[in-house]
């Protein structure tokens, strides 16, 4: 049975019911959140309208065993006017689990500001007015927990000044270290008045046989914490692929003039592992420990006065916010990251455009005039810091541009190529070759996470050359198949642990017997939803070209050409049958 709470923010009031038939057709997850929404959100309808729906669902197999950690979210993207969708760990997963509802469904705009309270089956609208336009993303969640019940199971989700003023890359906090980063959910959020949701619960799910669930639990547990199948990421966290990508070329540099960085190994896991790390924190219900905390010391006053701040690092924001905009130490590169936090922005959208409005100021096609008096420069921290405000607050012309619609400036400046981003999306930091790029141009989540296009090029280093058409068929197969992943919730870093016969077995062990023929009937039904909605919704993929910068920079796989790009894009368009 699935069961869903529907909130309508507008009437103030709310729904419960049950989908008996979900279960069997698109298990949970991804699938529950994408078939719900396309149910109810139209493709036509405006990203920060009240009709727009924001859909929160997780799976079959979150809270029951490790790694079974991510809830996911589906909206209509502010940022590409089309599909949303976006992943977050953390304990949000596992307190939907506790709360007893698979899905929630959120609508309207409230009259005011205000944050959900959903407690078990009790859910309260309460005023937020006092929260909204703080200056500190902790105090919210702060004043939340003293106020809610629920401590152990609990999880909070906010908003910051971003997605308040309606950036729209704006990202939602979740319990501090984790997020709902790309695509904008944040600026959904406050075109709907809505600052926070607390979701906590009581319930105690089933397992049919209980002798058979611990066993295969422990076989899991070993294989996860013994075996070493996720040993990197308790190690170093994902920042273990910054000298990694570096020392193949590609580790995107000064907006991807380079795929060499020289200060790497000033801004690497190892070297934030070695003088600035001070916890590893665990989504509930995983023991891997792969959210790394730094600290980062800040003067306020003179004789050694300092506040201290914990920023979670990760890849993405280093590349994005480090060797993309050429930061030359981990301490400068700790400031901007809380920056970014503090106001509520995504990571990779913000450190690509302001490499974007750096190469502009460089080249002078902008000038301090435009820029309300901030310098954009490489390694410029306080002016980065100045401009990350400036865009949240969407201070002045050129910033309030710059939190809309930064293609828009081509037009004035003449940039196009410069701002480096595929179908409306800022790209992530692999500049490993043509099956990354495409990978985000294809992608219907539309994150590099979708299908792991930078893992193919690295393995066509090393294998056979593949043609375009090839590449984008393995890509399409490797995004059925995470439609299953994320339909459970795992995480994806647990892939290698999981494979689909595992799955099975998984679900078989709390009572849901599926095939690995139905499950990957499942990841294609999956995949046909989202592309159908997507494409009423304005796609189509034969319309992208890349922009010049993806071609004049070297990748590990050789120099990419445009018309390669668009023979791969021809040719999703035939097998998915877009023409």
């Amino acid at each position: 049975m699935v069961r869903i709470l529907d909130i309508d923010l507008t009437r103030a009031d709310f729904s419960i019911s049950s989908r008996p038939d979900l279960r069997d057709e698109i298990l949970g997850g991804a699938g529950l959140a994408a078939k719900l929404f396309t149910e109810k959100c139209s493709p036509s309808m405006s990203p920060l309208s009240p009709d727009n729906v924001m859909v929160f669902a997780i799976g079959p197999l979150n809270a029951y065993f490790p790694a079974m950690t991510k809830a996911v979210a589906v909206f209509k993207s502010p940022r590409t006017e089309e599909w949303g969708e976006s992943h977050a760990g953390g304990r949000f997963g596992s307190a939907m689990r506790f709360s007893g509802f698979d899905a929630i469904i959120i609508r309207g705009k409230a009259e005011h500001p205000v944050y959900l309270a959903i407690h078990d089956s009790s859910v309260r609208i309460k005023n937020a007015e006092t929260l909204w336009g703080m200056r500190s993303h902790l105090t919210p969640a702060r004043i939340i927990r003293e106020r809610e019940p629920g401590s152990g199971r609990r999880s909070i989700i906010r908003i910051g000044r971003a997605g308040e003023n309606l950036v729209t890359y704006a990202s939602v906090n979740v319990d501090t270290y984790r997020h709902f980063g790309r695509l904008g959910l944040g600026a959904v959020f406050g075109s709907k008045n809505l600052k926070a949701i607390v979701v906590s619960g009581t319930h105690e799910f089933p397992i049919p046989d209980r002798t058979k669930f611990g066993e295969l639990y422990q076989r899991i547990w070993n294989k996860i914490v013994f075996e070493g199948e996720m040993k990197k990421y308790h190690d170093y966290g994902t920042p273990v692929n910054v000298l990694a990508m570096n020392e193949m070329g590609a580790l995107p540099t000064r907006n991807f003039i380079s795929g060499k960085f020289e200060h790497a190994n000033k801004i690497s896991g190892q070297e934030l592992a070695d003088k600035l790390l001070v916890r590893k924190v665990s989504c509930m219900s995983c023991p891997v420990g792969c959210i790394h905390i730094a600290e980062e010391r800040e003067l306020f006053a003179k004789e050694h006065e300092y506040v201290t701040n914990y920023v979670s690092y990760d890849y993405e924001p280093i590349y994005a916010l480090g060797s993309n905009l050429g930061i030359s130490d981990s301490e400068k590169l700790l400031k901007l990251l809380g920056a970014i936090e503090e106001v509520g922005l995504d990571a990779i959208s913000t450190g690509v455009i302001l490499a974007y409005a750096t190469e502009l100021m460089q080249k002078g096609l902008i000038s301090e005039a435009d820029t309300e008096g901030i310098r954009l420069e490489w390694d410029n921290i306080a002016g980065y810091v100045q401009a990350v405000n400036a865009i949240a607050e969407r201070k002045g012309d050129f910033f309030r541009l710059l939190g809309d619609r930064p293609e828009l400036l081509f037009e004035q400046h003449k940039g196009k190529e410069l701002l480096t981003a595929i179908a409306g999306n800022e790209i992530a930091g692999y500049h490993t070759g043509l099956a990354n790029l495409l990978g985000h141009a294809i992608g219907l989540r539309h994150s590099h996470l979708d299908n792991a296009g930078y893992s193919l090029d690295q393995k066509f280093l090393k294998g056979p050359k593949t043609t375009p058409e090839q590449m984008v068929a393995q890509l399409v197969e490797e995004e059925k198949f995470r439609q299953v992943f994320t339909s459970l919730v795992a995480c994806l870093f647990s892939r290698s642990v999981y494979e689909i016969g595992l799955i099975a077995e998984c679900l078989s062990a709390i009572g849901i017997n599926k095939s690995i023929e139905e499950l990957n009937e499942i990841g294609s039904r999956i995949y046909r939803m989202k592309d159908s909605w997507r494409r009423e919704a304005g796609f189509d993929p034969t319309t992208l070209e890349l922009p010049l910068r993806f071609i004049e920079t070297p990748t590990p796989t050789g120099k990419i050409e445009q018309q390669d790009f668009k023979r791969a894009l021809q040719e999703y368009a035939r097998i998915t049958q877009i023409q």
